[in-house]
């Protein structure tokens, strides 16, 4: 009997001494809370920039006495077209939210060569041919709104639309005609510097 007092003691005081251990232990401080970014907000601000490119102008030239021709005239445009040239372009613009841009820009497009000849061949039988050469360089101004459709790896489609001006100035340009021989008849006129301002609207994709 005595030594099952015994033993009980002896389980009482280590339960004792054990619970002495942890009421000494230091307490832990409870895990950190999982952190969660900000959300995302729309991007908005201001940018610059800038653009470097080619020009591929295309035109005919056309004179309102052609709309005047004698019946049964043949007339044929050759060669019409335009060298290709460079242009160069700098603008400010503001980002309102992720999709949704804004910009102001001017572009200088340089000098480019134009060049044709036009052929008559009228009643009688007769004929004349007309020969053009010139160049033109001009200024434009734009005031552009875009719509970015999203973003797939590095690019980003968008539709915009634009409004704006543009001053022409026309260089060296020569017009001379060739009449049948033995008419006596020669035509020819040089221009140099004429100058003209038209509004411009443009849509891109």
């Amino acid at each position: 009997m005595r030594s099952v007092k015994t033993l009980i003691a002896a389980g009482a005081a280590s339960l004792l001494s054990s619970a002495a251990f942890a009421a000494d232990m230091p307490i832990m401080p409870p895990p950190p809370m999982a952190y969660a970014p900000p959300p995302v907000q729309d991007f908005g601000g201001w940018y610059l920039r800038g653009d470097i490119g080619m020009t591929n102008t295309q035109a005919k030239l056309h004179v309102n006495a052609y709309d005047r021709l004698p019946a049964g005239t043949a007339f044929n445009q050759y060669g019409h077209g335009f060298d290709g040239g460079m242009l160069y372009g700098i603008g400010v613009g503001y980002q309102f939210n992720s999709w949704f841009r804004a910009d102001v820009t001017g572009e200088y497009r340089s000098k480019v060569s134009f060049n044709g000849t036009d052929f008559f061949t009228f009643p009688g039988p007769s004929s004349l041919g007309d020969t053009y050469h010139g160049g033109i360089q001009s200024w434009v101004g734009l005031v552009n709104v875009y719509a970015d459709l999203g973003t797939w790896g590095c690019l980003t489609p968008f539709i915009g639309a634009g409004v704006g001006a543009a001053v022409i100035k026309t260089a060296a340009f020569s017009d001379n005609a060739t009449f049948p021989s033995g008419s006596g008849l020669t035509s020819s006129f040089i221009a140099d510097g004429a100058t003209k301002t038209t509004e411009k609207k443009t849509e891109e994709t």
